[in-house]
């Protein structure tokens, strides 16, 4: 386990090889997961309760399509992500 503290206004990057990358950033008190399109589809069922916006940003200079998920989190809040044959992401609000 490895702990990380993401300030406001700031983000971090998971390279997940050729499946792309997950992004997390802190914007304004919101948690913003950005993620290929198709991992979004795997993540949208577990942020529903969260989720306050859903943005498509379309490919450019060689990178795929990614969705930015905004979500609303509150002290102690704990999110599983699902990274595939990587295991899981876990993130709890502090």
């Amino acid at each position: 386990m490895y702990r990380l503290s993401i300030g406001a206004g700031e983000g971090v990057s998971i390279a997940l090889g050729e499946l792309g990358a997950l992004g997390l950033a802190n914007e304004g008190g919101l948690l913003v997961i950005t993620v290929p399109s198709l991992a979004a589809t795997l993540l949208l069922p577990r942020l529903q309760r969260i989720l306050v916006q859903e943005e498509r940003v379309p490919a450019s200079q060689g990178v795929g399509e990614v969705k930015r998920l905004r979500c609303k989190v509150s002290r102690g809040d704990r999110l599983a992500l699902p990274l595939g044959r990587f295991g899981e992401l876990g993130v709890e609000v502090v």
